[in-house]
């Protein structure tokens, strides 16, 4: 068989130039494994990694190729990309959709938690209060999860949106600390806050999103203390020469 017996038609031109040594033709570098096709003795053209180097046999020099059948680990691979493909699709339409509907998960949400605070303005007897308070800490912790689920949706999408404004650091540091303050009271532990003087009353960022970080920080570090304290400290450092930014540990 010669070569044209193993290459298609179509490729036939493309390997013969890493064939040849004999006569006075410089003798080639061993050749990195280079994809390509075969033909397969019943007609099919099958894919083929092909290597090849110089070689003196019997005092002639010759030029040793090697073919192996790829065609299966080929389309293993295409498939795994097909289906990581799809996985991804999958995974960004699910973001997407999460992100797109989070206005309208939040807006309910609010305005059950909303009417629930009016209610709780109102003359409520000693035993009705109470179910109203708790109704306020349930709501709020719901919101608190769906926020959190709906941020990781819209990172993941690529929408995400930073309300930028000034506000109360201590409030927000302090509202942060109030999710866990029960969890650390039932296990013995002491929640400490401190904030440095230097900080101001007011900075500028996303409460929200501070207020969610550093609550899920210190609700963590409540989670894996045994016994002791936990302290949430704030100091401030220079940003400009007018502004100042805060720094939560």
């Amino acid at each position: 068989m010669t070569i044209d017996d193993l290459v298609p038609a179509a490729d036939r031109a493309s390997p013969m130039d890493d064939l040849g040594t004999a006569g006075d033709r410089p003798r080639l570098e061993p050749s990195l494994p280079r994809r390509c096709r075969h033909q397969h003795k019943a007609g099919t053209a099958v894919d083929v990694e092909v290597t090849s180097d110089d070689l003196v046999l019997a005092g002639r020099d010759c030029r040793i190729v090697l073919a192996q059948n790829v065609t299966e680990r080929n389309k293993a691979a295409a498939e795994l990309v097909a289906a990581r493909d799809q996985a991804v699709e999958a995974s960004n339409m699910k973001s997407a959709f999460l992100a797109t509907v989070s206005h309208e998960i939040r807006t309910p949400m609010n305005g059950v938690i909303g009417m629930n605070e009016l209610l709780l303005e109102t003359e409520l007897g000693d035993d009705q209060r109470p179910f109203a308070e708790q109704v306020a800490r349930s709501g709020q912790q719901l919101l608190e999860v769906i926020n959190d689920i709906l941020d990781v949706a819209t990172i993941e999408a690529g929408r995400i949106e930073l309300n930028v404004a000034d506000f109360d650091l201590r409030a927000t540091i302090s509202k942060a600390c109030a999710v866990a303050e029960a969890e650390a009271s039932a296990k013995g532990l002491r929640l400490d806050r401190w904030i440095a003087h230097e900080v101001p009353q007011l900075v500028r960022g996303d409460s929200q999103r501070l207020q969610t970080v550093v609550a899920n920080l210190v609700s963590n570090a409540v989670k894996f203390t045994a016994a002791g304290s936990v302290a949430v400290g704030v100091t401030g450092e220079p940003l400009a020469e007018t502004a100042r930014y805060a720094n939560p540990r």
